[in-house]
């Protein structure tokens, strides 16, 4: 504890130089907010990791196969004739009732033709260019929720 002598003599002292004291605390005031003008507010999730630790060159490397970490695709074959089966769709519907119930995914994210937000979905298939684009014709879509990539036919879109 400070003893009371000390504290008597600090106010003594601030009393008795009380306009020397103001003119000091408004210089640094002004000089420290001056000084802001300065600062940058960068933040990078990099920075806080280890760059050479093997899961963030794992990242980095997935990053540059798909241009961002934070999206997947699964994608659903048929060996022969289309997807429009009803054992199909009922895989279908367990792969998108499954990834909807996954802790970490954004459900309203998921585009799929069984997810339950969707009630209706057109497809553009450039057979050329070996893509096709999905989106869901109802107007209740979030916003980003269409995405661009191989024949997959459940895509989830990066979380912002």
């Amino acid at each position: 504890m400070i003893p009371q002598r000390w504290i008597e003599a600090y106010l003594r002292f601030l009393l008795r130089y009380r306009a020397v004291v103001t003119v000091a605390v408004a210089l640094m005031t002004a000089f420290f907010a001056y000084s802001l003008k300065d600062i940058r507010l960068h933040t990078d999730f990099f920075d806080f990791y280890p760059r050479r630790h093997p899961y963030i060159q794992f990242y980095n490397e997935f990053r540059k196969m798909f241009g961002t970490a934070n999206i997947m695709n699964v994608i659903l074959e048929v060996q022969d004739g289309d997807i429009y089966t009803p054992a199909t769709l009922q895989k279908l519907d367990r792969i998108t009732k499954f990834m909807v119930n996954t802790k970490g995914v954004v459900p309203y994210q998921i585009l799929s033709i069984a997810h339950p937000a969707v009630n209706s979905a057109t497809v553009t298939v450039n057979a050329s260019a070996d893509w096709a684009e999905r989106r869901p014709a109802s107007s209740s879509s979030s916003p980003g929720a269409s995405t661009t990539s191989g024949p997959g036919i459940i895509s989830r879109s990066p979380s912002r």
